[in-house]
């Protein structure tokens, strides 16, 4: 007879398992169902909001500048250009010297370092908004030079 309660009773555990693992994933596609509802009506909202015009990815119209002098221990500083997107994008700078990103150099100034020498100096500028990123490179600085 016990054997039969311990049966009995694995299978109404195994049942009540089912039963919330099923309300869990019900509910679980129901919050994926409201985001989804939530993004569209937002998106909806947004495109109303601006007069029916769509959203539009991240474009550099004017590329980014840098000016100063790059002799170590001299401050460069940079320009994000002109971009263009709907919303508007955010702009990122990374500094590079010698085409590599230098860590840490996201400021709109840079200061060459000796490590530098002999290394040309770009910045790249990254552009992001809900529909995608660009990125776009200054021209090069001549090659860093000591002080």
């Amino acid at each position: 007879m016990a054997t039969s309660v311990t049966s009995h009773n694995r299978s109404v555990d195994q049942g009540e398992r089912a039963c919330a693992r099923s309300l869990y994933e019900l509910m679980e596609e129901s919050q994926m169902a409201r985001t989804k509802s939530q993004h569209k009506r937002s998106l909806a909202g947004f495109i109303g909001a601006n007069s029916g015009n769509l959203p539009a990815a991240p474009a550099n119209t004017v590329l980014p500048g840098i000016t100063g002098t790059a002799r170590v221990g001299f401050t460069l500083t940079s320009t994000t250009g002109t971009w263009t997107g709907r919303e508007t994008p955010s702009l990122k700078r990374q500094w590079n010297a010698g085409g590599v990103p230098i860590p840490g150099a996201v400021a709109s100034t840079y200061v060459p370092v000796v490590a530098d020498i002999g290394k040309t100096i770009t910045v790249t500028v990254t552009g992001v908004n809900i529909i995608g990123k660009a990125f776009a490179n200054s021209a090069a600085t001549a090659a860093v030079i000591a002080a």
